[in-house]
């Protein structure tokens, strides 16, 4: 019985160890698919309710971005972690976007709101990032980062727009209420 403590002890220290060696590890290395297979889906599975989500979805979009930045620092920023970056953004953003959606058409308004205006400012922050790495980067970096930088642009449109429009609705509530 005590072995068997002791063996279970061992093992989950050896995972935990991976897990939190996986934390700093980007596309194409070993560990990164326990960084989002495992520690990110753990992660996500505590967030409850609606906005909860929603704001883990963003950081996971900022952490994408974040992954996409310091593979360029380091020079790794070849075509296939260009096309997984890629693929991640967009499939985070559509997350994002679709509890953005979920927010306000369960009449949660005001955490849509905060959620597009804190993407929007967030996209926004990591498309200047993105444009002076993109100066900086190694010839074969620069045309990927560039692919990147104008998907987050596209989407930082996107989020402000809706950022906007949803202050609206926030604003025009606000009228009515004040005239009845």
């Amino acid at each position: 019985m005590k072995l068997l403590s002791i063996i279970t002890l061992l093992i989950a220290l050896s995972v935990g160890g991976v897990s939190f060696a996986a934390e700093n590890s980007l596309p194409g290395d070993a560990l990164y698919p326990i960084k989002v297979g495992v520690n990110e889906q753990v992660r996500g599975a505590l967030a409850f309710g609606a906005t909860s989500k929603a704001k883990w979805a963003t950081r996971l979009l900022e952490r994408r971005l974040e992954e996409a930045e310091q593979l360029t620092i380091e020079n790794r920023m070849n075509a296939d972690a260009r096309a997984q970056v890629g693929s991640n953004f967009a499939a985070h953003a559509d997350r994002v976007e679709a509890h953005i959606t979920e927010l306000e058409e369960k009449g949660n308004v005001t955490a849509a709101a905060d959620i597009a205006s804190n993407l929007a400012v967030s996209l926004m922050a990591h498309e200047r990032i993105l444009d002076r790495l993109q100066g900086e980067a190694e010839e074969e970096a620069k045309a990927a980062v560039s692919e990147i930088r104008g998907a987050v642009a596209a989407r930082a449109e996107i989020a402000r727009q809706k950022s906007t429009e949803l202050g609206s609705k926030i604003i025009d509530r606000g009228i009515e209420a004040g005239a009845e």
